[in-house]
């Protein structure tokens, strides 16, 4: 747990399960650290392989790995949110159909229905919302490449690609001209930044449902 006070929004009900999804922000972390550990490991053995610096894949083999990694940590609080949400009993049996197709698309936007149709309140007030619904764009960029989630990553964070100067490719037959090119650039700082969102958002959670389960004076 951390130790200042990370408060919830006003209106969010507590459950008193809550207080344990501190474990997901713990195991999330560990799977960043070992992760970007892994990813600085590739990129000093591909540098020391090939001969030094110059090699102009060697950055494209980084961003490669960046957006491996980002695709992985948005799988794992997916995971996690289904798991949190059957514990708390989100999903009873005559919901069967509904947790099966929340289980195959627990974006952010999922999560804060659910999540307000069993509550009353929802996420989307966390202040780690915003950045979580940037990785879920970033992650089906990845997965799917060309197409609407393309679009929506650019038109939301166009400071993901590059300036044209740095990286210039000619346009493959398959994606319209009005279409962004699928050359966006992640940069450690904006894992840093997903990582740090999902842990907060856990451990705002369980901070207010240990608050719930303490006595009150």
């Amino acid at each position: 747990m951390t130790e200042n006070p990370l408060p919830a929004p006003a209106d969010w009900s507590p459950h008193t399960l809550d207080h344990a999804v501190a474990r997901y922000a713990n195991r999330t972390d560990e799977l960043f650290y070992f992760s970007m550990k892994g990813h600085g490991e590739a990129v000093r053995h591909a540098y020391e392989d090939v001969g030094g610096p110059g090699q102009w894949w060697i950055p494209t083999l980084s961003n490669n790995l960046l957006k491996a990694i980002t695709l992985t940590l948005n799988s794992q609080w997916q995971n996690d949110v289904v798991e949190w949400l059957c514990e708390t009993q989100a999903f009873g049996s005559s919901a069967t159909r509904d947790f099966s197709k929340f289980r195959r698309n627990a974006s952010p936007d999922e999560v804060e229905k659910h999540v307000r149709r069993m509550r009353g309140s929802g996420v989307a007030a966390f202040p780690e919302y915003s950045i979580l619904r940037e990785l879920h764009l970033v992650a089906n960029t990845v997965r799917h490449g060309p197409g609407r989630s393309l679009v929506e990553l650019h038109e939301a964070h166009p400071e993901l690609w590059p300036e044209e100067t740095q990286v210039f490719r000619l346009r493959p037959w398959y994606i319209p001209e009005d279409e962004p090119l699928p050359h966006f650039v992640l940069r450690e700082a904006d894992l840093q930044r997903y990582n740090k969102a999902i842990c907060l958002f856990w451990h705002r959670i369980a901070q207010a449902g240990l608050n719930r389960r303490l006595p009150s004076g």
